[in-house]
This record gives C-alpha cells, sequence and structure tokens, in this order.
C-alpha cells in the first residue's frame, strides 16, 4: 500500500501499478501559550516556505491596493527571494523570518485570517490544516487538491486582484467564514478517524494474507 494525501496522487499510484490508499494529514494539535501584539487594525498571517509555487509577487501586490490598517505577516525564511523583493513591500506587510514553533503557533491564534498558497495542483499544504486546527478563516489556492478537502475555506486564483478580493471579503465576514472552518474542523476530525480505520482494515487484510 502506498499512502498518499489526495485523489490526484492516488490516480498517478495507479497508473503505475501501486495500489494508493488516500489518507490527508490529521489536523495537528497546537497549544497556544500567549496572544501576540500585532499591528494592524486587522491582521492576516501567510504561512510560507518561500517555495517556487508560491506566488509571492502576486501576494505583496495585493496587499498593496488593500487599506494599510490591513496587516500581513509573512512567515518563513525570506532570504531565499531576493532582497529588492523585501525591500520594495508595501508598508503592510512584516516578513517575521523563521519562527520558533511556540511562537508560530501563537502568531496563528492571535490573527483574524491565515493565508497559504501554491500553484502546484497535487499539493496538500500544511498551513490549511493549521488553520482548520485553530479555528481560523482560511484563504488557500483554488486547486483541484485543496477545493475538495477544505470545504468552507475561501478559495482564491494565484493572482493579485482575487488574492485581494478573497482578503476582503474574509475580513468583512469573519465569523461567517469562522463558523465554516469550525464545521470544516469538525468533519475532517470525524472522516480522518474513519479513513484511519480503514487504513488499518486494508493492512490487517494484508497481513492475513
Amino acid at each position: 500500500i502506498t499512502i498518499v494525501t489526495n485523489d490526484d496522487l492516488a490516480c498517478i499510484v495507479s497508473s503505475m501499478k501501486g495500489k494508493p490508499f488516500v489518507l490527508p494529514d490529521p489536523l495537528p494539535n497546537l497549544p497556544m501559550s500567549d496572544k501576540c501584539v500585532l499591528k494592524g487594525a486587522a491582521n492576516i498571517l501567510m504561512i510560507s516556505s518561500f517555495g517556487i509555487d508560491e506566488p509571492i509577487d502576486e501576494v505583496l501586490a495585493a496587499m498593496g491596493s488593500l487599506n494599510e490598517d490591513v496587516y500581513l505577516y509573512i512567515t518563513g525564511n525570506y532570504k531565499k527571494i531576493d532582497t529588492k523583493i523585501v525591500e520594495s513591500a508595501p508598508k503592510n506587510v512584516v516578513f517575521t523570518g523563521f519562527l520558533e514553533d511556540q511562537i508560530f503557533v501563537n502568531m496563528v491564534f492571535s490573527v483574524d485570517a491565515i493565508m497559504v498558497l501554491t500553484t502546484a495542483e497535487s499539493c496538500m499544504l500544511c498551513g490549511c490544516y493549521e488553520a482548520v486546527s485553530a479555528g481560523k478563516p482560511l484563504i488557500t489556492s483554488n486547486t483541484k487538491a485543496l477545493s475538495n478537502y477544505f470545504l468552507g475555506a475561501y478559495f482564491v486564483e494565484n493572482n493579485r486582484t482575487s488574492i485581494a478580493e478573497g482578503l476582503i471579503s474574509v475580513l468583512s465576514r469573519k465569523d461567517e467564514h469562522k463558523k465554516n472552518i469550525d464545521i470544516l474542523k469538525d468533519n475532517l476530525q470525524s472522516s480522518w478517524a474513519q479513513l484511519f480505520q480503514g487504513l488499518e482494515n486494508e493492512i490487517f487484510s494484508l497481513v492475513r494474507r
């Protein structure tokens, strides 16, 4: 059995004569210790690793079109990208650098919403699981893998216009989006337990052969 996180990857395994089992990651346990003091009237956390699949330029352009009271905090090692991009970023964008685990978790609980983006179609994003676990409104890319699993998130195209619209919509209706994520959290916890039981059954059936 090859364990994969979504149906697209399962199709690849099947095409190579393998036996896939789809089991997304479980929601993590995030123990908050303290709230962070943030700058904006509204604050968004973008969970990033500054990978080549992340539309950072489009995000910065989107932030430049928003009210300056809306702040975006971008985690991860920003030294991976051109220093000119960082230096020319809008004033309402904060590059946090890589955060220690507890500080990162505190940031997750302190913001109004979380954004995690990718241009990779078959990629499941750890930041999405973290947002759901913390009960935070989630803005993420409109890929098949993500939209099929994170129902209740706000899905955007990876361009500045769509990202800006997503940020504005989520911040203007935070309670509604949080309710959607709370429902999603309950559903994912229940469905994951069932999937894991199915995986155990598959493994036991192989052992008994």
